[in-house]
């Protein structure tokens, strides 16, 4: 198999993610189904749902750090760590995945 090569595992991924009901109100992030995705709408897509679920788990964390007593750490730091978690999710599985099909489809049309 080439590198460029579409897979069984890039059909998985790519099928899960056409699905509009699994994007939720981020629907309008996903791009095309040709269209390349790129670093900067993965960080968008990591930094909108990264700083949510980061914030409430800041909250929960300084909760339960005020009742066992122990110094509760910056609120930011679980937002930026769930955000570059997300960002880094995004590159390795989701990205050249999509990508791949996007070359793919793209190709297709030059036919």
């Amino acid at each position: 198999m080439r590198p460029g090569d579409y897979t069984p595992t890039d059909t998985l991924v790519t099928d899960y993610c056409d699905t509009d009901s699994n994007w939720g109100p981020l629907i309008f992030l996903r791009p095309a189904r040709s269209e390349y995705l790129e670093s900067g709408r993965c960080a968008l897509m990591a930094v909108l749902p990264g700083v949510l679920f980061g914030l409430l788990c800041s909250i929960l964390y300084a909760l339960s750090a005020r009742a066992f007593e122990h110094p509760p750490m910056p609120i930011y730091v679980l937002p930026i760590l769930f955000s570059a978690a997300c960002f880094g999710v995004c590159r390795v599985i989701l990205a050249p995945s999509w990508n791949r099909r996007a070359r793919l489809l793209m190709g297709r049309r030059g036919l």
